[in-house]
Parts: structure tokens; sequence; C-alpha cells
């Protein structure tokens, strides 16, 4: 069997709004990162090396998009969102995931979708001399990041 592979322009991530699901408009990037802690059991005897076993698994995303100063479709979140999030200290449910084919709606493709729940930790907005003003955002997952 052939495999295909996903092009990055086709994999995006969405905001829960409401029963509604949002994408990041004009998302350049998007990352979900999955961590395993462990958890130090090294003894005396255990020489020079030390001895691990796994502990709690954690997880995060980050994304980088372009900066709108004008009325974004309403399919869509922007800064100004992200950023209220952030400020109220609200979580929000997120997910991973191939397009529609609209490109603004998740295929939620079984086995290929992530989602969970998120708080904002960090919030960037870049401007360089001649080029696009930008946006960064980063946070951190509470509770588990279900594949769907």
């Amino acid at each position: 069997m052939a495999q295909t592979i996903v092009n990055g322009s086709n994999f995006n991530i969405w905001f829960t709004s409401g029963a509604t699901k949002k994408v990041l408009c004009s998302s350049t990037s998007c990352k979900v990162t999955l961590n395993q802690e462990l958890r130090d059991v090294s003894t005396k005897d255990s020489g020079l090396w030390n001895e691990k076993l796994p502990g709690r698994l954690g997880w995060s995303i980050s994304a980088d998009a372009m900066f709108f100063n004008s009325t974004l479709p309403t399919s869509s979140v922007s800064m100004s969102y992200i950023y209220d999030l952030m400020t109220t200290h609200s979580g929000v449910t997120v997910t991973f995931s191939i397009t529609g084919s609209d490109y603004q709606t998740p295929a939620l493709t079984a086995g290929y979708t992530y989602a969970g729940t998120v708080y904002i930790t960090s919030l960037d907005l870049s401007s360089s001399d001649k080029d696009n003003v930008t946006f960064s955002l980063s946070g951190d997952g509470t509770g588990a990041l279900s594949r769907l």
C-alpha cells in the first residue's frame, strides 16, 4: 500500500468557541508536543549510570500566524481571541487535524486527529521593517491529549 504524505498546508489547529471549531486565521505553522517525564530510580547499586522509569505525560502547543487588523471570517480566530483567552485565564479546547476540503473545518480523520484543553502561556507580536506583522502563541495542555 502506498503511503500518502500530508502536506503541512493541510494540517491545522482549531480552537473550540461555543459549539464551533474555528481555525487560527492565516496560520503559517502549528505544532503539538507530547512530553514524557522520567523519574529517577537510581540507587547505590546503579553505579555510574542513572536509572529512570516513566512518570507523567504532558503536552503543549505552539503556532505562528499573520496579524490582521480587519474583520475576520466567522470561521476563524485571531490574535485578539488568543489575547482574551490569556488575559481571562480561560482554558480552551484545541484540535489538531487534517483540514477539510474548505480549509476552514477539520476533517477529523480517525487516528490522525488530536484534541485537548490548553491554557495560553505566551503571546508574541512581531514586526520587522518592510515585512509582515506576525504573532506567535504557546500553550500548555491540562489533562489528556486525546487521539480521536
